[in-house]
Formats: structure tokens, C-alpha cells, sequence
């Protein structure tokens, strides 16, 4: 007999009871289940995804693939990348988890190629979305300025602090002031800042940010001055 199947459904065959007769005549009594086929012709759905922070600083970024059905594993070049490249794969059924070491800082995206990966019925799967997410292994660096003219006969000295990029963290406890006493800290932007001191004494005044007291947006602290 011919079977046709619907499509994406499960067909099964099963003989009532009676539609079997043996060599000695006698006709099946149970309704018996012979067999059972499911057809598939739908191919897989991938989706890349990112739940880390981003800006980040990790030199090792893992990125979370996921089907909508259990799918073969991918390899590594099975995936188109910028900045970057997969050192592996690792996962079963549908999740896995893609690990990407970044290249340079700036933005690391990547995709599952298309037909790369095929789910048990051997429908391969279409290309993914593309994710991306900003990798910065680089510290902030700080640049100090005096604002007041120099030399100068005035106790009250302004200072200028500004980053090359935004920074968290920046407190008074972060400066350290060579003739002179912190009157004053004033945050002005992620990025910028005035310091106000009372110079001490005749000679020259000084104003240091101290080694890893603030942090840019990735976690990467500032080096020393």
C-alpha cells in the first residue's frame, strides 16, 4: 500500500482488529500498531544571542546560539565573524555556545552561515541574525592641565582632568597633590573634571590621578601617569 504524507505531521499505520489472517485461518483479535513516521520538511531556525556586558574587556566573548529544534553541532567555520574568530563551539540539542577571541578593539559581530547545520530529519538551517558587541581591551588614559597661569601668586590653583574616553569611579581619594590640599572635585561629564586646590607652600603644586582608581565602560582600569 501507498502512504502520503502530510506535510510536517506525524503518520501512523495501525491494523484493526480482524485484518490479519494466519496460515491456519485465524484473524487477528487486537488492533496492532505496526508503525509510525513523522515528516519534517521544515528547516531549523537559528538565533545567535549576547547576555554579557557590553562594552567588554574579555579576551575569550561567548555568545549563546540557539534552535528551535534539537540541530547537529556547528564547527567553528561554519560561522562568518568580523574581528574575530570562533576558537570553539560546545553544546548539545539546541543551545550551544559560540567562544569568539576578539582581534582589535571596536565592534565584534557574527552569524551562523546558512545550511551549515541540519536538524535530525536533514533539513538544513538558514542563516542566523547577526550579533555584536563592542570588545575594548584598552586602558583610559588621563591627561591633567593646569588652569591657572603659571607661575602664579594665587593660593586658589584650578586644575583640568580629562579622559579619552567615558570613565566611572573618579573620587577625591583617587588624586594625590604634591604642596597643596584638595579644596574642591568637580565632575563635569564622564570624561571630564576640575580639581580646586590651596597651594601649601611656595614652590611648585602638583595634581596625580593615582594607577587603577578609575575604570572606562569595560572594566579596563587606568594605567600610572
Amino acid at each position: 500500500a501507498q502512504i502520503d504524507l502530510v506535510a510536517n505531521a506525524t503518520a501512523t499505520v495501525q491494523v484493526s482488529s480482524g485484518g490479519f489472517e494466519d496460515a491456519a485461518g485465524n484473524l487477528s483479535t487486537i488492533n496492532s500498531l505496526l508503525f509510525s513516521i513523522e515528516q519534517d520538511g521544515i528547516a531549523p531556525v537559528a538565533t545567535m544571542g549576547y547576555s554579557g556586558s557590553n562594552p567588554t574587556n574579555s579576551e575569550n566573548i561567548d555568545f549563546q546560539l540557539s534552535f528551535d529544534e534539537d540541530a547537529q553541532e556547528p564547527s567553528p567555520a561554519d560561522f562568518t565573524i568580523v574581528n574575530g574568530s570562533v576558537i570553539g563551539v560546545s553544546g548539545s540539542g539546541a543551545s550551544f555556545v559560540v567562544s569568539v577571541e576578539p582581534e582589535n578593539d571596536g565592534s565584534v559581530t557574527i552569524r551562523l552561515d546558512q545550511g551549515v547545520a541540519s536538524d535530525v530529519a536533514g533539513n538544513a538551517s538558514d542563516a542566523s541574525n547577526t550579533v555584536s558587541v563592542e570588545y575594548d581591551g584598552t586602558a583610559p588614559v588621563a591627561s591633567i592641565a593646569n588652569l591657572t597661569s603659571s607661575p602664579t601668586n594665587q593660593s586658589n590653583i584650578e586644575f583640568a582632568i580629562s579622559f579619552n574616553e567615558p570613565i566611572t569611579g573618579l573620587e577625591t581619594t583617587d588624586l594625590s597633590l604634591t604642596n597643596a590640599t584638595l579644596n574642591n572635585l568637580t565632575i563635569i561629564d564622564n570624561q571630564n573634571a576640575t580639581v580646586d586646590v590651596v597651594a601649601i607652600a611656595h614652590g611648585d603644586v602638583s595634581v596625580v590621578l593615582n594607577q587603577e582608581s578609575v575604570s572606562d565602560l569595560a572594566g579596563n582600569p587606568n594605567e600610572s601617569p
